[in-house]
């Protein structure tokens, strides 16, 4: 987000196998039937990494934008790069013959992923709360980070590459995004919670795997599971029993054990929870429509106005930026001693 295209100018290599007699023979470059080389995805990543000033250049205005259609513009180029992806970096029932012969690929395929995603999220991060569609953008894009760092975690396991930085900053950065909108708009979220509550609980063992040899990682583990708390009292407030929703890592067994250790002291306070919940309104219909833009800039809906929540103001938050809490923890000087 820092390097401005203007200043610094990266003529792209060509995507080309090298000849191994480069004295004969000429590189050709690669068909779009050809496989993929070590340098697709690289090369492939330059036409979005060299827009990311632009975003930065948007989050300096603040959580309402002077030129929303700037906004518009940015999103709708990220649509139309994942749609032009070669079969085999698909997000969505990819071409998986070259998989076996390019042990690389996979792992490729979910950086490019993440790097459409966080581009998604960056971009409407400044604006979840003074827009509902860039909340909604903010909470699905996050949603398919850690749905892919999963993917990427299991594959390092599987090849024992122990690359496990790679995976740890972006699940931190998404999986911080996701719970402040979680607590920030608790019902709008309610009637899928299962969805990012599993996600969120797989981050969490995910940081803690990698925190028995990495300490940012573990200090990253440590900020999530309180984090995470926060996402189930916000819930449990509303009156979701969060200790019957499922989960396939040990989380759930240690959440389960906050809630049976309130005792029956707050049987009365749940029932007025389930008696709010039930007088709710059903979960807004465009939540569940395809996200977009509106057509006229006129139209973009953009408010000040911000939400109030009983005991969580968002009036002076500013935009939520994970990784700045996570480098500039204390213990950021530790790991830096031991490890550098």
């Amino acid at each position: 987000m820092y390097i401005d295209p203007k200043v610094y100018k990266v003529a792209a290599p060509i995507d080309c196998d090298i000849p191994p007699d480069r004295l004969t023979r000429v590189p050709v470059p690669r068909s779009e039937s050809d496989k993929p080389t070590l340098v697709t995805e690289r090369i492939l990543r330059l036409p979005m990494l060299l827009r990311h000033h632009e975003i930065r250049d948007l989050e300096l205005e603040g959580p309402i934008p002077k030129s929303p259609g700037k906004v518009r513009e940015l999103h709708q180029f990220a649509l139309e790069y994942r749609e032009k992806l070669p079969p085999f970096f698909r997000m969505t029932n990819p071409d998986t013959r070259w998989d076996a012969e390019c042990s690389y690929v996979p792992s490729q395929r979910e950086s490019i992923s993440h790097m459409i995603n966080y581009f998604f999220m960056a971009l409407h991060r400044p604006y979840i709360f003074t827009r509902e569609a860039s909340q909604r953008q903010v909470y699905e894009s996050s949603l398919d980070i850690l749905d892919s760092q999963d993917r990427l975690f299991n594959l390092m396991r599987s090849s024992n590459t122990m690359f496990y930085i790679a995976s740890t900053f972006p699940t931190f950065d998404a999986a911080l995004v996701l719970a402040v909108v979680l607590v920030s708009n608790p019902e709008r979220y309610q009637s899928d919670f299962a969805r990012p509550y599993q996600s969120l609980a797989n981050a969490l063992e995910r940081l803690r795997i990698i925190g028995s040899s990495m300490k940012l990682a573990r200090n990253g583990a440590s900020i999530l599971e309180t984090t995470l708390r926060r996402v189930v009292e916000a819930q449990e407030r509303i009156g979701l029993r969060v200790d019957s929703i499922h989960t396939t890592t040990p989380f759930e067994a240690s959440i389960n054990r906050d809630f049976e250790a309130k005792g029956q002291g707050n049987q009365g306070e749940q029932e007025r929870h389930d008696a709010h919940a039930d007088s709710m309104p059903p979960p807004s219909s465009s939540d569940s429509s395809p996200w977009q833009f509106e057509l006229d800039d006129l139209a973009m809906e953009w408010t000040a106005q911000y939400l109030e929540l009983p005991d969580f103001s968002l009036s002076n938050l500013e935009i939520p930026m994970p990784l700045m809490d996570l480098f500039y923890d204390e213990q950021m000087t530790q790991y830096v001693d031991d490890n550098i």
